[in-house]
């Protein structure tokens, strides 16, 4: 505990995460029950998923099921990339996806850096956070952020506010979406790991086409001698047809991976100007 108003929660400490602490910490109650659907439902969820836009949609609409934000994002940096955010998404409870959201940049380069959730209520008042425009303009009066951690390297973070002073967040919710990140961190990795790996294989592929066509021309050319037959040849050719055709499969892979990345970012009306 920082203050009154602020409060700190490193993975490790998360109660959701250590089966053996949900029993003997939480009470038997209602919301602990739906708290821990909640957490199976979106672990089922999230396991189909394979793009972060995906993922993205999926996560904002299950945590508003049982986190009262008006706001969502979630911050991602590149893979193997200094601690800056390449992509931002935002979510609005009553609107839905929002092209644009401003975020506290001081509460989610914090949370970034250190790798501890947070939680602050009363903002104005708490020392460092009071003075950040983002939160003045839009009247935010309460902030949860979580890293999204996957072993030893922060992916991102995701970010929850709102100005309604009644539905203000609790330790409860900090426990609840720091599970909930953890339990994403995994998937988003594996998404962004994803456009690598397509990388990998284009260039594999290509250098199949390349051997291909090598081939192609030497059994030509030798056919044309009469050291290859009409079948090496035909052979020859259909193996060239299926190196160029698993090349732009790949490359078709890559461009869809790479488009999904581009709307994650929030940019995807900038390909129709």
């Amino acid at each position: 505990m920082i203050t009154r108003s602020t409060v700190r929660l490193r993975t490790e400490d998360a109660i959701y995460l250590r089966p053996e602490r949900v029993v003997e910490e939480l009470p038997a109650t209602a919301r602990t029950a739906r708290d821990l659907n909640a957490l199976l439902k979106i672990s089922s969820a999230i396991g189909s998923l394979r793009s972060v836009p995906e993922l993205q949609a999926a996560l904002f609409k299950l945590i508003l099921e049982v986190i009262p934000a008006e706001r969502e994002a979630i911050l991602l940096k590149d893979i193997g990339g200094a601690d800056v955010f390449s992509s931002v998404c935002g979510w609005n409870s009553l609107l839905g996806p929002i092209d644009s959201i401003k975020v506290s940049q001081t509460i989610t380069n914090q949370v970034m850096r250190e790798g501890v959730a947070l939680l602050s209520n009363d903002l104005l008042t708490t020392e460092g956070l009071g003075s950040a425009p983002s939160l003045v303009e839009a009247r935010i009066c309460s902030v949860l952020c979580v890293p999204l951690a996957s072993g030893n390297k922060t992916l991102g973070v995701i970010y929850l506010d709102t100005s309604n002073g009644t539905a203000r967040f609790d330790e409860n919710h900090l426990q609840l979406i720091t599970a909930i990140a953890s339990i994403s961190a995994a998937a988003f990795e594996n998404a962004k790991l994803q456009v690598q790996s397509n990388l990998t294989t284009i260039k594999a592929q290509q250098e199949n086409v390349d051997l291909a066509n090598e081939v192609y021309a030497s059994t030509q050319n030798n056919y044309k001698l009469g050291l290859a037959s009409l079948t090496d040849l035909l052979d020859s050719e259909t193996s060239l047809t299926e190196a160029q055709n698993n090349y732009n499969e790949a490359l078709l892979q890559y461009k869809l991976a790479e488009l999904d990345i581009i709307k994650s970012n929030g940019n995807l009306k900038n390909l129709l100007n």
